[in-house]
């Protein structure tokens, strides 16, 4: 990949970016060659990248061919953005990003996803993100001094992303070091395990219960395998306590690969404020308040997506089977035209599946099948099938 050109450096006074938090990603508001954009800050990116049908709309020049590790690995092709900016004075120039399909990751968003800004930018300055605040504020690190109380760690940052050293804790309290790629871009998980790794220590981390199918959606197409609940995962003397975690069945692209064990997940890291320090190889971690609050996940089985040019059209993608939404009688294409009465669209989908994550509740979905006005109600009590004892 053509190395960027030189960015100047960032000043001494942080610039704050305010962001939207969706489904645990941070979005950020951005121009990119002038035009608007919405980017996801992903620690998960070695580069930026821009979504390929958004990038032939606006006639970005597609450059020379490449290999991008997602889900799947895809071929990809790359192009140079003359200009990247957030927020105030904050730009890459001549920046190398690669043109991927994220059409499958915008739907499940509910709204257009332009791409992502990975590597380039973490690699230039102190990149804050108080997830309190919601707002990501960027640091000089040639004068950056933290003097906080948060939890300093070691960072391997060889590959582009960084890798932190981690130990996992099985329902049977098995102990389990592990390298996760710490990844703010895993939205709704505390960790998604590689199927080596996975495969390796079976014994103890195939324990029922767990939900199986898929559990996302990433570059390459969705995310399969079995969602599950440790007892704990700790990050030097940070203890997360039952934490859901993924065990991936992708036996490809990044779930494959064998120089990780998998990523630790924004459910986790978003309970922080975090400050990422590439010039410097370490991350610091700084617990919020809602640090040991319980690690809600979804109860119903629905995947949902967001259909149409803006979104509008709400369709259930899959059901897991044996699950709450599979016992009220969903299909598969179901259009969801109303929740509790509420008219929903793909803006509506974040506020979908929080309610989804509550036990014991029920729901009136109304929804369109082949033509007809279909009215449903699902009922998610009992439906905590991931945790035997009390959720604590």
């Amino acid at each position: 990949m053509t190395a960027a050109a030189p960015t100047p450096a960032p000043s001494a006074a942080p610039v704050a970016i305010p962001f939207n938090l969706r489904f645990g990603h941070v979005l950020l508001d951005a121009r990119v060659n002038g035009r608007p954009a919405t980017l996801v800050l992903d620690t998960g990116s070695s580069a930026c990248t821009i979504d390929a049908e958004w990038g032939k709309e606006q006639q970005f020049l597609a450059g020379r061919e490449a290999k991008a590790v997602g889900v799947d690995d895809v071929g990809i092709r790359l192009t140079t953005l003359e200009s990247l900016r957030l927020g105030n004075g904050v730009e890459l120039r001549n920046e190398v990003a690669a043109l991927v399909p994220l059409h499958d990751f915008s739907a499940r968003h509910g709204c257009r996803i332009h791409g992502t800004i990975g590597f380039p930018l973490f690699s230039r300055h102190v990149v804050e993100i108080d997830y309190a605040e919601r707002v990501v504020r960027l640091h000089d690190p040639r004068s950056f001094v933290y003097d906080g109380r948060g939890e300093r760690i070691p960072l391997d940052i060889s590959k582009r992303v960084p890798v932190l050293n981690a130990e996992l804790v099985g329902r049977r309290d098995e102990s389990l070091p592990a390298r996760l790629l710490l990844d703010i871009g895993t939205g709704e998980y505390g960790a998604v395990l590689t199927k080596p790794f996975v495969d390796r220590h079976s014994s103890i981390l195939n324990e029922p219960p767990f939900i199986e199918g898929p559990i996302g959606a990433g570059v390459g197409g969705a995310v399969y395998g079995r969602v599950t609940m440790i007892s704990a995962l700790r990050v030097a003397r940070l203890t997360a306590r039952k934490p859901i975690v993924v065990l991936s069945s992708n036996a490809r692209g990044f779930f494959g690969v064998d120089w990780v064990d998998g990523t630790l997940g924004a459910s986790i890291l978003s309970r922080t404020r975090l400050i990422l320090d590439y010039p410097h190889a370490e991350v610091i971690i700084e617990p919020l308040e809602s640090w040991d609050a319980p690690f809600d996940y979804d109860l119903s089985g629905l995947t949902l997506s967001a259909r149409g040019r803006a979104f509008e059209r709400v369709t259930i993608d899959d059901i897991t089977a044996g699950s709450p939404a599979d016992a009220t009688g969903f299909k598969l294409g179901d259009i969801v035209r109303s929740v509790d009465g509420r008219l929903v669209s793909g803006d509506s989908l974040d506020w979908i599946a929080e309610r989804l994550t509550v036990p014991e509740a029920r729901y009136a979905f109304r929804v369109e099948r082949a033509g007809q006005l279909v009215d449903l109600e699902v009922n998610l009590g009992g439906a905590d099938v991931l945790d035997r004892e009390a959720r604590c």
